[in-house]
């Protein structure tokens, strides 16, 4: 079965910077320090609207800063990975959140390959505030780091969203955050099949220049399941074609989300669609 992506577009919005003031936001989290690298969670100021809620969502980061040889992961982590998780606190209004992601790279090692980062990153959210004033957000951001051993990292938090009539130092990294974002991928630029515990991604390589002599880079995660790194199978003037074996199944998914990001040069495009999980696993 074969299913023709139609990206889902979240109608972000760029940001325009005006003044910024000198000194951090209030609602950022303490540095919290491990061997690998150091994290925290920042909130993006919001004002309230002339009757003092805030809008529906509001948008915050994860900043990792990685220490020298360390890495950590991107959505799909692997086989054994820990890919960045906020488990919200019983206290804390937002009850969900949705973390986006820039485009990764291949991580290799003895064990395997997976797709995350060797550098610094921020990892940039979203989460429902109900347009509430004072919106609690808690609880602990699980992530791995990595190196030759790996390490959970719990980070615990707790922070207010309130209101903000400024622009911060903060609030400048989270924008830059989102604008570094994959673009939307255009209709026709992938396409997936499922069977047999794999997955089939077709790329539309001739929507770049010189495809043929810079294969693009893919990169595959369903909600829920880990994918191997796609294997080149075959390539067309016009189409580059990978699999990728599904290495773990979770229980609990009606449905999932499939995203596929696509790197080529510095043209970027993630596509995200939501599928029955009972399309992909078929009996």
């Amino acid at each position: 079965m074969a299913v023709k992506l139609r990206p889902l577009t979240s109608g972000l919005c760029l940001v325009v910077l005006c003044t910024i003031a000198p000194a951090l936001a209030q609602n950022v989290t303490d540095w919290h320090e491990t061997l690998g690298g150091n994290v925290r969670i920042v909130l993006e100021g919001t004002p309230a609207d002339a009757s003092g809620q805030m809008p529906q969502t509001v948008r915050g980061a994860v900043e990792v800063k990685l220490a020298p040889g360390w890495h950590t992961y991107w959505r799909d982590p692997g086989a054994s990975g820990i890919p960045p998780t906020f488990m919200l606190g019983d206290g804390s209004d937002v009850k969900d959140v949705r973390i986006d992601y820039p485009a990764p790279v291949w991580v290799e090692t003895d064990y395997g390959s997976y797709a995350g980062y060797k550098e610094p990153v921020v990892l940039p959210f979203e989460i429902e505030t109900g347009k509430k004033a004072d919106v609690s957000f808690s609880g602990n951001l699980i992530l791995g780091v990595c190196q030759d051993i790996c390490i959970p990292v719990v980070a615990p938090f707790d922070l207010m969203v309130k209101p903000s009539t400024s622009t911060s130092q903060t609030d400048v990294m989270v924008a830059a955050a989102f604008q570094e974002l994959p673009q939307p991928a255009p209709d026709d630029l992938v396409e997936v099949a499922f069977g047999d515990n794999t997955v089939t991604i077709t790329v539309d390589q001739a929507l770049f220049e010189n495809a043929q002599s810079e294969m693009p880079g893919v990169f595959a995660a369903i909600d829920g399941m880990n994918l191997a790194k796609p294997k080149l199978i075959k390539q067309t003037p016009d189409k580059a074609i990978y699999t990728s074996d599904i290495t773990y199944v979770g229980s609990g998914y009606e449905t999932v989300s499939v995203n596929v990001t696509v790197v080529h040069g510095a043209d970027v495009h993630n596509a995200r669609f939501v599928v029955a999980r009972s399309v992909i696993m078929t009996p």
